[in-house]
């Protein structure tokens, strides 16, 4: 007879909290198996898909003879199945061993929601992490059941239970699977829209599909730089909504730029330091564009030319620009000649007004 601790959840992504209750887990009911399996915790939109689920979850699970980890990957193929039904799956592939399941109580407490409790529990023994906010879970169970083997609290644990995309340190994701966020489009677009307005948030996907654009047309082979820039651009404005007052203070307080022509080039810079503290992003290239793009450099690197462009060329601010400049800009993109385009436009832009912020 055989242990087989079943873990299941939508991995959007996996992380080190999920991670974490495992290995509690695995110590008090020493499994042979370790299962994998998908289940969405709710209907709403998806940032990844099954194929990015799975590599990301493989990447971050040992590679260890005992126990043995596994991805159910047909687990992924199953939109609509219940936990319960997905358990009885596991029982009928694994009809000679014990089978254990992990949950905290959360997930727990939506189990319960969904009338399925009594009889998945009467399948697995239930391996529990209680939450602080939910202690009174406890008095809760249902007399039919088993009491659940608990798994004691911890701060850290506690701290990871809140690990979320928007908001990241160095414990909350796997290194891979931190800088695979970072570098998602989808996961990019969620983040933005949580803090600009839609009028700022379309303006922004616009940049994003402008600066596709401009790749398309001058030719860019360099696939990093085509992503990369990507990136930048959905990411550029992401804190051009922030207070005049709170631009001002972090500018000083963490950049120390003390002085500059307008507060509005601040967001630049402030959405640059935003990216590397709120979610550890460290490509290099990426943060200096975002920085750059209200004020490049002297030599800006071709990523922020890019974006520059991008930013300005972008369809809702075509009437900015007399016919002659902005054709012009254009004219040059075409000879995929990005540093005459972006003298153009930053010449003009300096004259019309001094550091012009879009």
């Amino acid at each position: 007879m055989s242990n087989i601790l079943l873990v299941f959840d939508d991995f959007e992504p996996i992380s080190h909290y999920k991670l974490s209750l495992v290995e509690k887990a695995r110590d008090l009911v020493t499994p042979d198996t370790i299962v994998f399996g998908y289940f969405p915790k709710s209907s709403g939109d998806r940032i990844f898909q099954r194929e990015e689920k799975i590599a990301l979850l493989g990447s971050s699970i040992p590679n260890s003879p005992t126990p043995r980890y596994v991805i159910d990957g047909n687990s992924f193929e199953k939109e609509s199945l219940s936990l319960c039904y997905r358990i009885q799956e596991q029982k009928t592939k694994h009809k000679n061993s014990d089978l254990y399941l992990l949950l905290d109580s959360k997930e727990f407490e939506a189990l319960r929601a969904s009338q399925d409790l009594v009889y998945t529990l009467s399948m697995v023994q239930l391996v529990l992490y209680v939450l602080p906010e939910d202690r009174e879970i406890l008095e809760r169970m249902p007399l039919v059941m088993q009491h659940p083997i608990l798994i004691a609290n911890t701060p850290e644990l506690n701290k990871l239970a809140n690990s979320s995309i928007f908001e990241m340190d160095k414990d909350t994701f796997p290194p891979l699977v931190q800088e695979y966020v970072n570098k998602s489009s989808e996961c990019a677009i969620k983040r933005i829209k949580k803090y600009l307005s839609p009028t700022r948030f379309k303006h922004s996907l616009r940049v994003a599909g402008t600066i596709q654009k401009i790749n398309e047309t001058i030719e860019l082979e360099d696939a990093e730089l085509r992503y990369n820039s990507y990136i930048a651009a959905l990411y550029h404005d992401i804190c051009k909504e922030f207070k005049k007052e709170e631009l001002i203070e972090i500018a000083e307080r963490e950049l120390g730029i003390t002085s500059f022509p307008s507060y509005k080039v601040l967001h630049g810079p402030v959405g640059a330091w935003f990216m590397r503290t709120r979610y550890l992003f460290n490509d290099e290239s990426i943060l200096e564009a975002v920085s750059e793009h209200t004020v490049p450099s002297e030599n800006p690197k071709k990523i922020t030319k890019l974006l520059y462009l991008a930013d300005h060329l972008e369809l809702e601010k075509r009437d900015r620009y007399p016919d002659d400049i902005y054709n012009q800009v254009w004219e040059f993109l075409d000879k995929k000649d990005v540093d005459k385009a972006f003298e153009i436009l930053l010449n003009f832009c300096n004259s019309k007004r001094r550091n012009y912020v879009s």
